[in-house]
């Protein structure tokens, strides 16, 4: 029977590579040592403010973006500076120059589905964002708890599979596509960063719920997780054809 005692620090090993092995599905080469398991996504954002900022930092923001994410910074006591969206993502001319102007100390990202537009940022703007990023050296935090709702066309590869210098801080979870009840989430990051944030987690819960970590490590190595995510994206697409059918039969016309 596993143990429903405290957990490592970073989080049960046996999860961690668990995770591991699903961030290579999607582009991303990570060791367990360089995974911190959360309470959620918002842990994951309240850790790195606690770990990696002070009062008064600016965080640059995809204008509109997530609004209970935009709330934790603020929280915080940081300064939120917007960058705008075009069709292909953030503009990333926009943001050099307000970081040249402010020097800010992160930028908040959601790329994948982003959170209220829906957008997904382009490949070629997710490589150009991070080498734009590297010679500014402007730190990412990469909000990728979206990405498993595809049902169309798989979306491009993370951010964090460009990153050669650990420069993206990558947050995942299964809060939108499986269980927001089991609060599991991780972050992605340079390993004496993970360290830094896994002793501040330990100060802050002693650790995510043992339980609820080894449930998630079952469904990933039953392969339940994969299987899960096949059958919810054509429940979504469903829906979504149900919508569109609606709209289409009900409010053709209106408004013109």
């Amino acid at each position: 029977m596993a143990s429903l005692g405290y957990e490592e620090p970073k989080g049960n090993i046996h999860l961690r590579r668990e995770v591991c092995t699903y961030l290579k599905t999607i582009g991303i080469e990570a060791d367990p040592s360089s995974i911190l398991i959360t309470s959620g996504v918002l842990q994951a954002l309240q850790l790195i403010s606690l770990a990696l900022l002070h009062t008064n930092s600016v965080v640059y923001v995809e204008k509109p973006s997530y609004l209970y994410s935009l709330r934790t910074f603020q929280s915080f006591g940081m300064q939120l500076s917007g960058i705008k969206l075009d069709e292909e993502g953030i503009e990333i001319k926009e943001l050099v120059d307000r970081h040249r102007r402010r020097k800010g100390a992160m930028l908040f990202t959601i790329p994948t589905f982003q959170n209220p537009t829906g957008s997904v940022m382009s490949l070629d703007r997710r490589k150009t964002l991070v080498d734009e990023c590297d010679r500014e050296r402007l730190l990412i935090i990469e909000d990728d708890v979206y990405r498993e709702l595809w049902f169309d066309e798989q979306p491009p590869q993370p951010i964090k599979a460009f990153d050669n210098n650990g420069l993206v801080l990558y947050i995942g979870g299964i809060s939108k596509n499986l269980s927001p009840g089991l609060r599991i989430g991780w972050i992605v990051g340079s390993e004496k960063v993970i360290e830094r944030l896994a002793d501040i987690k330990m100060q802050t819960d002693y650790g995510t719920s043992s339980l609820s970590q080894n449930v998630t490590t079952e469904l990933f190595s039953s392969g339940l997780y994969y299987q899960h995510n096949d059958i919810m994206r054509k429940n979504v697409k469903l829906r979504r054809d149900v919508a569109l059918e609606a709209l289409k039969k009900y409010f053709t016309g209106i408004g013109t």
